[in-house]
């Protein structure tokens, strides 16, 4: 991490090694140990096969376990915010009444996980697919003002779409609830590529730097989206340069 620039994590629980050796909270915590310069940790909610608002009852149950357990990892690593996926409609068609229902009891339980730990949870914004829940910025408007205990964790690229209009209303209708950025450029087809200096990106790191946000700010990028099959180092250099691009606006 010292070496991208980086000074703090976003932890996925599902990274495979983790699942793969029974969710052993002390190896986390050793390994985080031996990273005295991280400032802070985040916790990603497992999204991967998973849908707390599915139609099939046996999904929706395990994928609030996940979001619930994720949470309690957060409370024992000392994490400072949790963020979720709200879930989406089974089929593909627009969510309706009942899966609004569904995603209500889902929300009700982390609520409850929320304040027996004292974590702060964070519900992300989604891409505008057909079946998603809170991709639009009134929606998540409604659900904050709903729910006055839950933050925002704001997908820059999820908001992109040809330009910044949806962006900037997602941070004009909640900004004093965001505690945490997703930060990647949208391609036009596919989220989460490098930055590349982007100038769609940068107008919104530099309007949320304006406004004094203080929060976290993570980078989110898919490797399988690189036109290659790129080394360690590499992948390191590509952090390396925007993280440098991201701090130009914040300090």
């Amino acid at each position: 991490m010292e070496k991208s620039g980086c000074n703090a994590i976003e932890f996925w629980p599902e990274t495979p090694d983790f699942w793969l050796h029974g969710k052993n909270h002390e190896d986390i915590k050793e390994i985080f140990s031996r990273h005295p310069e991280l400032e802070s940790i985040t916790i990603h909610a497992p999204v991967l096969d998973l849908n707390p608002c599915s139609v099939n009852p046996d999904v929706a149950e395990i994928s609030t376990k996940n979001t619930l357990e994720a949470i309690r990892l957060a409370e024992i690593l000392g994490a400072e915010a949790v963020t979720i996926h709200p879930g989406r409609r089974t089929a593909k068609r627009p969510a309706g009444k009942r899966d609004m229902e569904r995603f209500q009891r889902y929300i009700d339980r982390v609520h409850d996980t929320a304040i027996e730990t004292g974590v702060k949870v964070a519900l992300e914004n989604m891409p505008p697919k057909i079946n998603s829940l809170f991709s639009e910025p009134k929606q998540m408007k409604d659900i904050l003002k709903q729910e006055e205990w839950l933050y925002f964790t704001f997908d820059i690229a999820h908001a992109i779409t040809n330009d910044n209009a949806k962006a900037m209303e997602f941070i004009n209708s909640a900004f004093d609830r965001i505690i945490n950025i997703h930060v990647s450029r949208n391609s036009g087809v596919k989220n989460h590529f490098p930055l590349d200096d982007d100038p769609f990106t940068g107008e919104i790191l530099g309007d949320l730097s304006n406004r004094g946000y203080e929060g976290f700010l993570t980078l989110e990028l898919e490797d399988l989206n690189l036109d290659r099959t790129a080394t360690a180092e590499e992948k390191i250099s590509i952090v390396k340069k925007d993280v440098s691009y991201i701090k130009s606006f914040f300090n």
